[in-house]
């Protein structure tokens, strides 16, 4: 005969023991592997982040019926291929970034002075022209966390940052923030508004402008200065920063003087120069036809070469204290820089 068992509770506790480590190894296998794929996914996307996916070879590129290319983004009514997009991002966004300090604060903070990093392209997106006596310190997002709210309030533009490198769609997302940016407050380019005829008077005279109406620099440095002397001809200049001493000279050897009129605005080949109160070149355009310009409002690599109205010209270039002056283009003018 077989007899009750007298103790249920310790064979309730091994039971509830031997259940719980069970649970408990079931539950932290599953986590494992919902964290090793989370993981994997944030390597791979860092890995991709901020440069522009090659396309395939155009050997191998096949497309489903009724499907069609991808076509190239556009802003201010400007193509922006993929290889330029990827680089106006990493200068938009870099993942460290360039901060004026005073240099007490860089020594609390044990961040090094650093001036000889800085690019073209990032002095243009943080805007920082001229000396100063502050370090230039380069920082992560979570390192310039640490510095004082006065420092930050004292950038002379703000700094933007990498998309949260979780999300699947942050390459997309910093695309179009850079997009976002470049079109910020600029007129949009009206080169598509010339017709042919048009582009066929302006064919001579200046005979680069239609090259070069809608299109973006490949980098910082490219001024108006450049622009204008590359659409009357000259060789070679259409990349470079040009200076006021060869553009001055230019000036004088390639055009004439003529009457200061809106007459004058109307043909293709005029040469505008804005001057400041010194009565030193600050901004320069060339007209086209039908009472279009064609001008590049800064040596910035956000800045395109484009075509806007005369009137729309003027306006953007309005600032007390500047006058504009008028010359004229002269058929057969020097084609290599003064």
């Amino acid at each position: 005969m077989r007899l009750p068992c007298r103790q249920p509770k310790p064979c309730l506790k091994i039971c509830l023991t031997i259940c719980l480590t069970i649970c408990l190894k079931i539950c932290l296998k599953i986590c494992l592997k919902i964290c090793l794929k989370i993981c994997l996914k944030i390597c791979l996307d860092h890995a991709h982040i901020g440069f522009a996916e090659p396309p395939p070879p155009a050997a191998t590129t096949r497309y489903r019926r009724g499907m069609q290319p991808a076509r190239p983004r556009s802003v201010l009514n400007i193509p922006v291929p993929d290889v330029l997009l990827g680089r106006w991002v990493a200068w938009l966004l870099p993942e460290r970034q360039p901060f004026r300090i005073p240099r007490a604060t860089a020594r609390d903070l044990r961040h090094a002075d650093e001036p000889e990093r800085l690019t073209p392209e990032l002095r243009d997106t943080f805007e920082l022209y001229g000396t100063t006596d502050d370090a230039l310190v380069w920082l992560t997002q979570a390192e310039s966390r640490a510095l004082p709210r006065a420092v930050h309030a004292a950038q002379p533009a703000p700094h933007r940052w990498l998309t949260h490198l979780g999300r699947p769609d942050a390459i997309d997302i910093d695309r179009n923030r850079a997009l976002a940016f470049v079109a910020e407050g600029r007129r949009p380019s009206r080169h598509d508004e010339i017709d042919e005829s048009h582009w066929r008077d302006i064919a001579g005279l200046p005979p680069g402008a239609r090259q070069l109406a809608g299109t973006h620099p490949t980098a910082s440095g490219p001024n108006c200065f450049a622009t204008v002397m590359a659409a009357a001809g000259v060789h070679g200049v259409a990349e470079t920063w040009m200076q006021l001493a060869p553009f001055g000279a230019w000036l004088v050897a390639a055009t004439s003087p003529c009457p200061s009129s809106p007459a004058a605005d109307t043909q293709p080949g005029t040469v505008l120069t804005w001057r400041d109160a010194s009565g030193s070149p600050v901004h320069a355009a060339i007209t086209l036809s039908a009472g279009y310009l064609l001008h590049k409002p800064s040596q910035g690599w956000m800045s395109p070469r484009k075509v806007l109205t005369v009137r729309e010209g003027m306006l953007s270039c309005r600032t007390p204290g500047w006058r504009v002056g008028r010359r004229r283009l002269r058929i057969g003018s020097p084609s290599e820089p003064g």
